[in-house]
């Protein structure tokens, strides 16, 4: 609801009614509809981070971990669609955004850290590459939280753009045998 009509737009009797709650029911738990908002804002990416680390745990790959980062946030993006379009959206949402990004930011530090600890992924600053993972979330993702239907697609993209910057580019061993170079 708050995605369908704007945070200005609804009122804490929208949320009430929709809700199943009383009027008053809404005071004994929230001070106003931005703090709503805000707990909703940090729950939903506790829950994202919670997967991530969930799902990077029962695997040692590096690249699988990769795969796991961009696939949870594309299911993210398409399962919670109107959530993550006011996540990316509503200037409301700062405080527990930043919360938020904060939280899921440690989360990719540790698991991308193993992979660069293990000498798995290219010398480069973790720091920049979950900053540039975090920034392809908020906007390659939109899409996906508007057409659910492109979620296979935008999840192998983002997975061959990330594995790409960590770990490299690989050359398509197609490429190599037109050079007249071996593959192994």
């Amino acid at each position: 609801m708050l995605a369908q009509k704007g945070l200005d737009r609804t009122t804490i009797s929208d949320i009430t009614s929709e809700a199943g709650l009383g009027f008053g029911t809404f005071y004994n738990y929230f001070a106003s509809k931005e703090e709503l908002y805000q707990e909703l804002v940090r729950n939903a990416l506790g829950l994202l981070v919670k997967s991530i680390d969930q799902r990077c745990e029962r695997t040692p790959d590096h690249r699988e971990r990769l795969r796991i980062i961009a696939e949870e946030a594309a299911d993210f993006a398409a399962d919670r669609s109107d959530l993550f379009v006011l996540l990316t959206t509503h200037p409301d949402v700062h405080d527990a955004a930043h919360e938020g990004v904060e939280g899921l930011a440690h989360s990719l530090k540790g698991w991308l850290r193993r992979g660069f600890d293990d000498g798995a992924f290219q010398p480069v600053d973790p720091d920049i590459v979950v900053k540039a993972i975090i920034g392809m979330y908020a906007f390659v993702l939109r899409p996906v939280a508007r057409d659910a239907r492109r979620r296979d697609e935008i999840k192998s993209a983002l997975t061959r753009l990330i594995q790409g910057a960590v770990i490299g580019i690989q050359e398509n061993p197609s490429v190599r045998r037109e050079k007249g170079e071996h593959t192994a």
